[in-house]
């Protein structure tokens, strides 16, 4: 962000890439004004209680088995339709693709559920200073932040706010982009 972006910006993470959007406010770079974190994996060394069998976690799983079996693109890409059947037609190459440049390591702690040590959420959250939004997903639907791990993490400052999008799943930006939208245009106008 320092070498590319020189005015100010706004960083907006979904899932691991919340969670690494929160990192990088711990120690942010001078043009950083906001974030918009979208159902973030903000897990420390386990994932939250009643959170084992969500969606996304099962997929996680099955998409770590895909990986240890190492099939080419074309593969993968074939037994990621079969696993997803009503998923969009261009979500499988782009998955595979995704999937074949992941660090295996960071895929099978997910998929486990267990973390590094160090970097637990609450702790990084309440080192962040600009503005965020953490936009939650239903987690009925499958997100993966249940409310009561999530109340338990958050900061109690001004300029943290969050909002649940009901009835969407982890990719809210899929699942409802219009409901994502609404809670988020408001928002950012407010930040100018």
């Amino acid at each position: 962000m320092e070498n590319v972006y020189k005015e100010p910006t706004l960083v907006w993470g979904h899932s691991m890439g919340g969670a690494n959007a929160v990192s990088m406010a711990g120690d942010p770079p001078e043009q950083l004004r906001a974030l918009v974190l979208e159902d973030p994996a903000l897990f420390g060394r386990t994932r939250p209680a009643g959170n084992s069998k969500t969606p996304s976690r099962n997929q996680f799983q099955v998409n770590l088995g895909l990986i240890e079996e190492g099939l080419s693109k074309e593969e993968l890409t074939s037994r990621l339709i079969k696993e997803n059947p009503s998923e969009p037609e261009w979500v499988a190459p782009w998955k595979a693709d995704s999937l074949m440049q992941m660090d295996i390591d960071l895929l099978r702690i997910t998929a486990e559920g267990t973390y590094k040590e160090g970097g637990e959420p609450a702790d990084a959250l309440a080192q962040i200073t600009c503005p965020v939004l953490l936009v939650q997903a239903d987690p009925t639907a499958g997100g993966i932040l249940p409310d009561d791990y999530l109340t338990a993490i958050l900061p109690d400052r001004d300029g943290f706010r969050t909002t649940k999008i009901e009835g969407a799943g982890h990719n809210i930006n899929r699942d409802e982009p219009e409901g994502l939208l609404a809670a988020v245009e408001p928002w950012l106008a407010a930040q100018r």
